[in-house]
């Protein structure tokens, strides 16, 4: 696993957030599958077993596209904008754009209806785009917010 980093969120009432950031590529030398964690603890694995993952794949040379997001029921990991401020961090981190999977329409690799509502209030802050039944963080976009990101009003990594 690599190395920690710090991640700020903001919940929907402006609440700062602290939580740690974690990696794991899944043994792959290129970039094909990496998982990303969040936990309240800068060690690994988290004492309590307490994390959130989002997973993401590789779609083609410029995008990667989610594949899992799951706060796994833990109630200190809910509603804290974490995914909204990760999915942004992963598309500065990677230098790509993050593309959501399409609507879920039976049991293949499709977005929830929660999934789909965090991708609606990234549309809404304007970091994402939706495009057909799927939803984009441009990795143009999500550099930009970075270069104009400061401490006390932006989520992300510090």
């Amino acid at each position: 696993m690599a190395s920690c980093e710090e991640l700020i969120t903001y919940d929907q009432r402006g609440g700062e957030h602290r939580f740690f950031l974690f990696a794991d590529n899944r043994g792959f030398v290129e970039l094909h599958e990496v998982i990303f964690f969040v936990s309240s603890t800068d060690t690994w694995p988290p004492p309590d077993g307490h994390y959130y993952e989002l997973a993401i794949r590789k779609f083609n040379e410029s995008t990667v596209q989610t594949t899992q997001m799951e706060n796994h029921d833990h109630a200190e990991l809910r509603g804290k904008g974490i995914t909204e401020a990760l999915i942004p961090e992963i598309s500065r981190r990677l230098q790509r754009d993050v593309l959501s999977s399409p609507e879920y329409r039976d049991n293949s690799d499709r977005r929830t209806v929660h999934a789909t509502k965090v991708w609606e209030r990234l549309v809404s802050r304007g970091v994402a785009v939706r495009e057909g039944d799927r939803y984009r963080v441009n990795y143009s976009t999500a550099r930009q917010q970075a270069m104009r990101r400061t401490s006390d009003d932006t989520p992300g990594l510090r």
